[in-house]
């Protein structure tokens, strides 16, 4: 038998997080606490399985065969028929009564990737936009803006264009087109400017990408 030396300390164990099979599940989360109690409380489900609410996985169990199904959102729809029109895998039956099914498919179709510009149709208005919109229909009396224009930022920003009044530059605005007048070396934005935000904000940003000129114009005159 070999001899032990009693002074040696014994080896280190390795430090780190326990194997996925030794940490044990999941908890659920609140939502899914709060949903499995007033299914069993309200609606007379029967109880869920011992431990559930330390394991995630058997409470979204429990309710995919208990909870009622909710319908997909327009959103999802739109989204889902948008990927079928580009050629992708149709979504299994049904997919529109199932909100959780819908969101599914929605995933696994942005994991092959996203659809292509041209498919994946206009941006959305903002929220300020869609606000400003309503004020200006419901308080100033603006004609109406056109079909779908929530739907369509581009749209919106043309109708706000038009109907909504214009703001002044602040004087923010007008300090940061100065100091990029004399960085760059250039002339200064034409006239109006600051009386309209929005084409204070358009002259900031074409200034901004503006290379940078030695001289000011008619700095130095040609020699004759």
């Amino acid at each position: 038998m070999a001899d032990v030396d009693e002074n040696k300390s014994p080896a280190k164990q390795p430090v780190g997080p326990l194997p996925k099979e030794e940490a044990g599940p999941t908890p659920a989360t609140k939502n899914q606490v709060k949903l499995v109690e007033k299914l069993v409380s309200e609606d007379k489900k029967p109880e869920p399985p011992k431990g559930w609410k330390e394991d995630k996985k058997a409470a979204s169990e429990y309710l995919d065969k208990h909870a009622p199904k909710q319908p997909a959102t327009e959103k999802q729809v739109a989204f889902i028929d948008k990927f079928v029109a580009a050629g992708r895998d149709k979504p299994d039956p049904g997919v529109a009564e199932d909100k959780k099914a819908a969101s599914e498919y929605i995933s696994q179709q942005l994991k092959i990737g996203p659809l292509p510009k041209e498919d994946a149709g206009p941006a959305p208005a903002t929220k300020n936009q869609v606000k400003l919109v309503e004020k200006l229909v419901a308080e100033d009396k603006k004609p109406e803006p056109p079909k779908g224009w929530k739907e369509d930022k581009k749209a919106t920003s043309e109708y706000l264009d038009k109907h909504a009044p214009k703001q002044p530059a602040t004087e923010k605005q007008m300090a940061f087109i100065e100091k990029l007048v004399k960085k760059k070396g250039t002339e200064k934005p034409g006239p109006g400017i600051e009386k309209d935000k929005y084409a204070a904000e358009d002259a900031a940003r074409d200034l901004n990408r503006q290379r940078r000129c030695r001289f000011l114009p008619g700095q130095f005159k040609a020699k004759r």
